[in-house]
Order: C-alpha cells, then sequence, then structure tokens
C-alpha cells in the first residue's frame, strides 16, 4: 500500500508540474484515496485479531470449565467410595470382634469352631488395613481433584456444607439421627425450616449416610440460593424397601445459580449417590417458586427379616 501510495502520488506531482489538466488539490485526493482504506483495512484486521483473542479465551475458559467439572465429578465419587468404605470398614470391625469374642467364648469348649471363628478374626483384621489404607489413598485423590478442579476455575476448594468443619472427615458419618441437629444449624443461618420424619423401619448406614449428604446439599443451596423470607421443608419418610427425602424450597432464587454452583458438592454430587445406590432422584422448580429435590433410596437390607428368622427359630 506503502509503496503504491508513493508512485501515484509521485505520477500526480508530475502531472501537476508537467501539464495544466492536473490541479494542485490532486496529490491531497490521491493521498486520501489511498491512506483511508489502509487505516480502514489496518483497523479491520486489528478487530479481527482481538476478535479471534476472545474467542480463543472464551474457548479456553469453556474448556477448563469443563475440565473442572469432569475433576470436580470425580473428586465428588471419590468422596463417597471413602464414606460408604468407612461404613464398611466400621461393619467390618464389628464382625471381626464379634468373631473374637465368640472365639474366646467357645475357645475351650469346641476348638474347631473357635479355630474357624479365629480364622474370620484375622482375615477381618487384615481387610480392616486394606480398607484403612483404602480411605487414605481415597481421600488423597478427592483433596487433589478438588484442589484441581479450584485451580482451573479460579475459585477457592469447594465451600463448606453446612454442618460440616474443616474437622469433618475426623468425625463419625453422619446418620438419619443427625439431621435435627442440621436443621437446627441451617435455621440458626437464617432459613426457617420444617422437619418431618416418619417410619421406624431400619436404614443401612450406606442409605443413611446419603439421605443426610442429600438433605445436607440442598439445605446447603437454599440458603444460599432461595432469597430473603424464604423457608424450606424437609420430609424424610422410611419404608422397608426404601427411603424417601424430598427438601422444597419456595423461594425466588436464580435456579441456574443453583445448578452451576461448584465445589465438586452440588446436583451431580446428588446423582451420583443415588445412582450409586441403584435408586432415583428428581430435582428443578418448584411449582409455585423455589427448587425441589426428591430422592428414593431403595433398602435392600435384609437385617430385619434376619432377626425375625432368628427368633422364629428360637421360639420354636
Amino acid at each position: 500500500g506503502g509503496a503504491t501510495g508513493g508512485l501515484i502520488f509521485i505520477w500526480t506531482m508530475i502531472g501537476v508540474f508537467a501539464t495544466d489538466y492536473v490541479p494542485w488539490t490532486a496529490p491531497a485526493s490521491v493521498a486520501l484515496a489511498v491512506v483511508v482504506p489502509i487505516i480502514f483495512g489496518l483497523t479491520e484486521r486489528g478487530r479481527r485479531e482481538k476478535l479471534t483473542e476472545f474467542e480463543l479465551s472464551a474457548e479456553r475458559r469453556q474448556q477448563a470449565a469443563r475440565i473442572a467439572a469432569a475433576d470436580a465429578v470425580r473428586a465428588e465419587r471419590a468422596r463417597i467410595a471413602r464414606e460408604l468404605h468407612d461404613v464398611v470398614a466400621h461393619e467390618v470391625t464389628v464382625m471381626t470382634l464379634q468373631a473374637e469374642g465368640a472365639r474366646r467364648r467357645i475357645a475351650k469348649t469346641d476348638p474347631d469352631v473357635a479355630e474357624a471363628l479365629a480364622t474370620i478374626s484375622d482375615s477381618g483384621r487384615k481387610g480392616l488395613a486394606e480398607m484403612q489404607r483404602m480411605i487414605g489413598v481415597l481421600r488423597t485423590s478427592e483433596r487433589e481433584l478438588e484442589h484441581e478442579a479450584a485451580t482451573l476455575t479460579g475459585r477457592k476448594r469447594a465451600p463448606a456444607l453446612v454442618g460440616t468443619t474443616d474437622a469433618d472427615d475426623l468425625a463419625p458419618m453422619p446418620s438419619l439421627a443427625a439431621i435435627p441437629a442440621l436443621v437446627k444449624q441451617v435455621e440458626d443461618s437464617g432459613l426457617p425450616v420444617r422437619l418431618a420424619i416418619a417410619g421406624t423401619s431400619h436404614v443401612p448406614a450406606g442409605v443413611e449416610l446419603s439421605a443426610y449428604r442429600i438433605i445436607q446439599e440442598s439445605l446447603t443451596n437454599a440458603l444460599k440460593y432461595a432469597g430473603t423470607g424464604a423457608s424450606a421443608t424437609v420430609t424424610v419418610r422410611r419404608r422397608r424397601d426404601a427411603v424417601t427425602v424430598t427438601v422444597e424450597d419456595d423461594g425466588r432464587g436464580v435456579i441456574s445459580d443453583v445448578i452451576s454452583s461448584s465445589g465438586g458438592n452440588g446436583l451431580a454430587g446428588m446423582k451420583e449417590r443415588v445412582a450409586a445406590l441403584g435408586g432415583r432422584i428428581e430435582l428443578g422448580a418448584r411449582q409455585g417458586g423455589g427448587f425441589r429435590v426428591h430422592a428414593v433410596l431403595p433398602v435392600t437390607d435384609d437385617q430385619v427379616m434376619g432377626q425375625r428368622t432368628y427368633a422364629d427359630r428360637r421360639s420354636r
């Protein structure tokens, strides 16, 4: 463009001095005719470069968000596995102690049975040691994935749920019995909650844990997004075949805020927990405003039936 403009300008100047047909204003017109398109071209190129940069930046952010979401889901899965491993470790501990106690009671009267019980007890201790090692691995994986997700999104690591502390990993696994205390803490934070628990059927520890976590996450979301003047309702029904959990709020919070809430312990975490138990979950906008979470957790434990069978045998 510069070379072309220079040639045209020189040729025009020759015309001005050599002839009477080219006016003195012609060089200015020629300069404008060349410079103006060049300026427009440079401006357009700069605009396109900025637009491309913005598109690449947006794509990088979206890719980071996708990776962070995947890391958050994996972290939640690791957390679920760790908590379930804690539950299993507790059951293995009880089994080992029962076997050891039975072995000591019949060591003198029935050596063969005592030896079998000793094998069970020894296997239980070995299994418990492996279980504790696995729990440590899962806890490390969970922390690493949460940190990676927080780094990718530029946010702090996994904001704590209501009712949790930094020492939550060392606390006993929560159960349905801890729900009233959780509700009270939410009410102290400013969200009125109505709680209803029906049924007295036995619930396995793993199902209790998942039900508690679903209620905890739902109330945390309600506390964050329901808005001023909102209230929540928690309903738990214990049946022999399933535990039903329903959490509703009548707030006016933005549903997209709830759905996009990060930290690994969001709606995706609820779905993972329910899927791990083979249950079903419904979540979304509530009729009349607010948000609703409804989960059905199947109970496949036969402890109650086993106790009845044992009692029937004794009565016979």
